[in-house]
């Protein structure tokens, strides 16, 4: 498969016009087998060529293809910046179409192409040119959009380049998940809007892009996880009489059951790729695989190891879970555990800290 980088050459002139020629293709298409091919394929996918309504269709598909994957030529006229302009110049919404190599399939988009100038301008109609130029070939859009960041790049040495691709595939929107309407959208951003954030956010405010909110840093997002579970208890102080329980404990000296709500908070920082600080349903399982499998429908005085000698108050437990817990946290940090022993009462511990 021929590229964009076989297509064009980079040809510098000594002049003060420095105009940038770009080649055609050294192998061009070979009509006449493109027209048998079509044809064949007509056959394998169960028509007849010689239909009145398929005769000149073999011909008409080749020559179609050969329009799609064939670069046109122009010359990359560049002109001296004599006056020093160093803003943002940008070309919006210019109208584009490829062909996906992976199913010969268009998509059809529009691009948004800026750069900021050093030392050469380029006629605007070269930035429309340049999208052509590298969109006709068989391509996916991510290449597309470097190539043509690097196509004027190479040939501006601009401070520079920023490229825009929004785009709806056929590929998608009429096979497979056939979602209509969808658009892909790819950035290649090269120099000065790569390392500078307002030259960055200027470039794709005015291209109609809007960069995403940064997420909040430094713990400043919390989520939470809900579990519950059924346990039985008595509060006792072994180191009392029975009379003395009584009088601290009242009748929960007696065995008795809860249905317990556990609530989980984890603090920290958004993971940009997936827009959590936790897997909710990770913490869920690391919730149940530490506490609740060993506390649900249990004596919490007598069947669960890791409480025995302690007396099981909401509030001890909420400290045992954090125990439990805070080891297991891979993602964000704990914050806090509240235990809910019933709707009216709950005790919550945030750490030792």
């Amino acid at each position: 498969m021929r590229s964009v980088a076989e297509f064009g050459r980079r040809a510098r002139d000594a002049d003060a016009g420095k105009a940038l020629r770009v080649r055609m293709p050294d192998n061009p298409v070979d009509l006449l087998a493109a027209q048998r091919a079509v044809r064949d394929l007509l056959v394998a996918l169960g028509f007849d060529p010689s239909d009145e309504g398929l005769v000149e269709t073999p011909r008409r598909v080749a020559t179609a293809l050969t329009e799609l994957v064939t670069p046109l030529p122009f010359t990359m006229t560049t002109f001296a910046n004599t006056d020093g302009y160093d803003q943002l110049v940008l070309a919006r919404a210019i109208p584009f179409h490829s062909v996906c190599q992976h199913h010969l399939l268009p998509f059809v988009g529009v691009a948004h192409v800026g750069y900021l100038p050093a030392d050469r301008l380029v006629g605007l109609s070269k930035l429309a040119r340049a999208v052509d130029y590298c969109a006709r070939g068989l391509q996916v859009q991510e290449r597309l959009t470097i190539q043509i960041a690097t196509y004027l790049n190479e040939r501006l040495t601009p401070r520079g380049v920023g490229v825009v691709l929004e785009a709806e595939h056929m590929c998608m929107s009429l096979r497979g998940v056939q979602k209509i309407g969808a658009k892909t959208v790819t950035s290649a951003l090269l120099g000065t809007f790569r390392d500078d954030a307002r030259a960055r956010e200027e470039f794709l405010a005015r291209a109609g892009v809007q960069e995403k909110t940064p997420m909040p840093r430094c713990g400043a997002l919390r989520v939470s996880r809900r579990e519950c579970f059924n346990a039985a208890h008595q509060l006792c102080d072994p180191d009392l009489s029975e009379d003395g329980n009584r009088r601290l404990f009242g009748k929960c000296v007696n065995l008795h059951g809860h249905n317990y709500m556990l609530d989980v908070v984890v603090t920290g920082d958004v993971d940009p790729s997936t827009g959590y600080v936790m897997d909710l349903k990770r913490l869920s399982d690391v919730i149940c695989d530490a506490i609740i499998r060993d506390v649900d429908h249990r004596n919490l005085n007598t069947d669960v190891p890791w409480l025995a000698g302690r007396i099981p108050t909401a509030e001890t437990l909420a400290v045992a879970f954090w125990e439990r817990l805070e080891p297991h946290l891979s993602d964000g940090t704990l914050h806090s555990v509240r235990v809910w022993e019933t709707e009216k009462n709950w005790a919550e511990y945030r750490g030792g800290g």
